[in-house]
C-alpha cells in the first residue's frame, strides 16, 4: 500500500464503517473458535494496528508488519504489545514461537506468492491451531482501489479456499462476507472515475452509522451460514494434530 493509504487508515480505522463492520464479523468468527483463555495469537500484516485490541480479547497477541510507516503507527498506538518488522513468506520475526491462532486480514492479496505465504503462516501454528484469513473478492470488481493498494488479485471463494488445502490444514469455515453492501460496492467500482484515490473515504456520521449497522449485522449469520456472495472472502482452517 502507498504510505498515504496507511495515513488514512490510521486516521479512520477506529470509526469508519468498513473497519468497524469487519471487526464485528471477525469478532463473531473468533468467538466461534472457542480458543483457550491463554491463547497465543499472531497477526501477520497488522497495518497500523486497528485489530490488535480486538484480538487481545481472545488471548496474548504478537504482531508483524512490513511497511515502516504502518509499523511506526502500530507501535505508537499499542506500546505495550510486541510488534516487529516482518514480511511474508520468508521473514516472520518470531522464530521460536508457535501460536494457537494466526490471522492475516486482507494481507494475502498483497503477496505475489500467496500459497507460500499460507504455508509460512501454517508453519507458525501449534497442532490444532487455527489460521484465519480474509481477502477482497471478485476479480470483476478490480478497480483503481486495488491498484493503489498494491493488490495482485481478488479471489473467488473457491480460489481462496484452495490456498488452505495443504500444509496440514483443513478448512473449518469459508464464506463470502460484506454481502448486503455488495450491490452498492459493485456500482462504485464499475462506475468509478479511476482517479488517484482508494474507496476508503470519510462519510457523514449518519451514513457511517447506517453502513456500520448493515455490515455488522452479518456477525449474526457467520460462521453458522455460508453467504453466497460478497465484497470479501474469509477462511478459517485448522492444523492437524
Amino acid at each position: 500500500m502507498n504510505d498515504s493509504e496507511f495515513i488514512k487508515n490510521n486516521e479512520l480505522e477506529q470509526r469508519h464503517w468498513w473497519f468497524r463492520g469487519r471487526r464485528a464479523v471477525l469478532r463473531a468468527m473468533l468467538g466461534s473458535l472457542q480458543l483457550s483463555s491463554g491463547a497465543r495469537i499472531l497477526e501477520a500484516g497488522c497495518g497500523t494496528g486497528g485489530n490488535l485490541p480486538m484480538l487481545g480479547e481472545f488471548g496474548s497477541v504478537d504482531a508483524m508488519e512490513y511497511n515502516p510507516l504502518a509499523l511506526e503507527f502500530a507501535k505508537a498506538n499499542h506500546p505495550s504489545l510486541t510488534i516487529r518488522k516482518g514480511e511474508l513468506p520468508d521473514e516472520i520475526p518470531y522464530p521460536d514461537e508457535s501460536y494457537d491462532l494466526v490471522c492475516a486480514f486482507d494481507v494475502l492479496e498483497h503477496i505475489q506468492e500467496d500459497g507460500k505465504a499460507v504455508a509460512a503462516l501454517a508453519g507458525k501454528l501449534k497442532p490444532g491451531g487455527v489460521l484465519l484469513c480474509t481477502a477482497p473478492a471478485n476479480q470483476w470488481m478490480w478497480s483503481q482501489h486495488d491498484v493503489i493498494n498494491h493488490h495482485y488479485r481478488r479471489y473467488s471463494l473457491s480460489s481462496f479456499s484452495a490456498l488452505f488445502s495443504g500444509n496440514e490444514l483443513s478448512v473449518k469455515s469459508a464464506s463470502y462476507f460484506n454481502t448486503f453492501l455488495l450491490p452498492a460496492a459493485a456500482l462504485v467500482r464499475l462506475f468509478s472515475s479511476g482517479g488517484g484515490e482508494s474507496d476508503l473515504n470519510e462519510t457523514s456520521a449518519a451514513v457511517n452509522t447506517m453502513l456500520t449497522r448493515i455490515f455488522s449485522f452479518e456477525r449474526h449469520l457467520l460462521p453458522a451460514v455460508r453467504l453466497p456472495f460478497g465484497v470479501s472472502v474469509l477462511c478459517a482452517a485448522i492444523k492437524g494434530r
